[in-house]
């Protein structure tokens, strides 16, 4: 799950409720919501969750590790492995 907390620890809030584990999360450009790399049942996606909390809206399959937004928040970046290639990963927007 998600949580948001101010810096200091105060405020702890759950962002997320679902059955999604995610693993690595940034705000999105505008702060109104949060990008995230999640998997279900060994398939990683991207997904944007408000930051008030509700429902994680799937945005791309086959991602390995995201990386971040444009900061017009146009664009995603993400890593994905390349075939054949265990330790190899290319960079797409």
């Amino acid at each position: 799950q998600l949580y948001i907390a101010k810096v200091e620890g105060a405020e702890l809030k759950r962002v997320t409720e679902d059955e999604i584990d995610y693993f690595r999360a940034d705000f999105a450009s505008g702060g109104k919501s949060l990008y995230a790399a999640g998997t279900v049942q060994d398939r990683t996606a991207v997904y944007r969750i408000p930051v008030g909390g509700g429902k994680a809206e799937k945005i791309r399959d086959g991602v390995d590790w995201l990386v971040g937004d444009s900061p017009d928040g146009g664009r995603i970046f993400y890593t994905r492995g390349v075939p054949g290639e265990q330790t190899r990963h290319s960079l797409y927007s």
